[in-house]
């Protein structure tokens, strides 16, 4: 499962990387898509800190849990499974408003399809790894609270 781990972890870097490439950057974003981004950019910013500060020792860059982790059910836990993934579309969204530009709008729903096929690939492993992660997994969302 390590060389499958290490694809997922491989291939975001490769979409973040090219994310931040200057492609086509516009210097006239009109305001409200400046607000916007600067919005979702902060919110995503607070969610990804509340999250990575939940998980603590836990935290792997791995979609393998760690053998010696627990499992986080509460903060932010407690309405999405995904947190970080969520902060970081999030942030990204808000860095593609601010710049107007339409790689990065791709980059970024190319990125939301990769972390729905890695959080399905996690899942399974945090299935196999916590006995209670199904349960856990019917009263919450994956990304949203609701969703």
């Amino acid at each position: 499962m390590r060389n499958k781990d290490n694809l997922f972890v491989i291939t975001q870097i490769i979409l973040f990387v090219v994310f931040f490439l200057p492609i086509a950057d516009n210097n006239n974003t009109p305001i409200y898509l400046n607000i916007i981004g600067y919005i979702l950019l902060i919110i995503g910013s607070i969610i990804g800190v509340m999250a990575l500060l939940r998980l603590a020792e836990s935290l792997t860059i791995y979609p393998s849990p760690k053998q010696d982790a627990t499992l986080k059910t509460d903060g932010l836990y407690q309405y999405m499974r995904h947190p970080i993934y969520t902060a970081v579309i999030l942030v990204f969204l808000g860095l593609t408003g601010i710049f107007a530009n339409i790689f990065k709008l791709a980059i970024t729903l190319i990125m939301m399809v990769f972390f729905y096929f890695k959080s399905s690939y996690e899942e399974t492993r945090l299935s196999a790894h916590y006995p209670d992660y199904d349960a856990y997994k019917k009263k919450t969302g994956r990304f949203l609270p609701w969703f």
